[in-house]
């Protein structure tokens, strides 16, 4: 799945355009594009199709790409019998826990109401 994904990022890059690296024939001695053959309106369905077909990979629907169904799910499907699982919790009131005793205002000695 790796590696089709990035041959579909590479053609959907624009290599295959005029203006991109192209393709070189490995077999031949010389540097031969291996996409010569191919006009601009067919290198631009090429790139187009390339996008969309990493569109849907991204999205997890790489049978699609691919002309095929969808594989089945790995996790297994939990019976429907089974009652859901109650995730609430109940907070209890304020009148559950004592306050906490405030301790008494010392005054300081030596202290008059003058103040600077």
């Amino acid at each position: 799945q790796v590696a089709l994904r990035r041959v579909l990022e590479c053609l959907a890059s624009g290599i295959l355009m005029a203006d991109g690296a192209g393709i070189s024939d490995p077999c031949e001695k010389e540097a031969t594009d291996a996409i010569g053959h191919l006009d601009h309106q067919q290198r631009e369905d090429i790139t187009a199709s390339a996008q969309h077909a990493l569109r849907l990979s991204a999205f997890g629907q790489l049978h699609k790409v691919l002309g095929m169904d969808p594989l089945p799910s790995k996790m297994p499907k939990k019976p429907r019998s089974e009652t859901p699982i109650d995730y609430t919790v109940q907070i209890p009131s304020s009148t559950a826990y004592a306050p906490p005793m405030k301790r008494p205002i010392e005054e300081e000695e030596g202290t008059d109401d003058k103040s600077p």
